[in-house]
């Protein structure tokens, strides 16, 4: 008989664990950047806060969840670890999952206003094009499925949550320039996510027609412009050590980033990018720094009270 957790594992891993905890943190330090700028901690703050929580994490299941049954064919090759590849969740399972989260998470952003509930619709939708293999193998837009799922993680979840919580306790009159930073900065990392994914993914893609930075540009190509927009990122987030930013210590925010950049040059000369676990090692370490930056912002606004 099998135990609790090795009946649970399969669909934990079907959440893609990492991907989850990105959206969660991408969606939670914007609407927890309200509570430290204002101070406001009260139960109406924690009750919109976990119901905001709750939608990211039936839209991650259902983003990721639909991603999951439409690549299960190329899984088997490129992560047959994954449970509908490793027949661990059946797609009938999967299904039920994904539509159950999706129709859940419309019916509780519903109930909730016009920016969560906007912001959850957004999501599936271009969370769903994303995984639609009609788009994947047209070469002309093979930049689209990564530029989807970065403007998700990156703008739809951080200041769509931001607006739903402000709507709901009246703090500002529009966005402060620290969360329109903080979009900018998790939207690129996400993007550069994105190409470095296609990295290690790049034989079952090739072998199915789907047309992205790795099958079109070529691995060595789309490593160096993901590199390219990580580092430009923290060079212009350290550059704010200079400049004052209403609400945040830029200084705790521009060193954090610095020492990402550093950081990350080991990781960058140790990378083979013809090896799958060196390509997929990296990636995962690059969700590192994405969940770092989200708390470097947190944490910034911390230590600028």
């Amino acid at each position: 008989m099998k135990t609790l957790s090795e009946v649970i594992k399969p669909f934990w891993q079907f959440n893609r664990p990492y991907a989850l905890i990105g959206s969660f943190i991408a969606g939670l330090s914007a609407m927890g950047l309200i509570s430290v700028l204002t101070r406001d901690f009260t139960f109406s703050y924690l009750y919109y806060f976990f119901m905001g929580a709750l939608c990211l994490f039936l839209a991650s299941l259902g983003i990721v969840g639909f991603n999951q049954i439409l690549d299960h064919p190329v899984d088997i090759q490129n992560k047959p670890y994954l449970p509908i590849a490793a027949r661990q969740i059946s797609l009938k399972t999967a299904w039920f999952l994904v539509i159950g989260a999706d129709l859940l998470v419309v019916f509780i952003s519903a109930t909730q206003g016009i920016y969560l509930f906007s912001a959850m619709i957004i999501s599936l939708v271009l969370g769903h094009l994303y995984s639609l293999s009609a788009l994947r193998k047209t070469t002309a837009i093979f930049w689209l499925s990564s530029t989807l799922i970065a403007f998700i993680r990156g703008v739809i979840f951080n200041i769509f949550g931001f607006l739903y919580i402000n709507q709901k306790l009246g703090f500002f009159d529009g966005v402060p320039t620290v969360i329109w930073l903080l979009a900018f900065a998790t939207t690129c990392i996400a993007f550069a996510l994105a190409w470095i994914k296609d990295i290690s993914d790049v034989k079952g893609d090739e072998a199915y027609g789907y047309k992205n930075p790795a099958t079109v540009l070529g691995v060595q190509k789309t490593f160096k412009i993901a590199l390219a927009v990580l580092f430009t990122t923290f060079a212009l987030m350290t550059w704010l050590f200079f400049v004052d930013v209403p609400y945040i210590n830029t200084q705790v925010l521009a060193v954090g980033n610095l020492v990402m950049a550093l950081v990350i040059c080991r990781w960058v000369f140790a990378v083979d990018l013809n090896s799958f676990e060196s390509a997929q090692n990296f990636y995962q370490v690059v969700w590192r720094f994405y969940y770092c930056e989200n708390v470097l912002f947190f944490l910034s606004a911390v230590l600028a009270i």
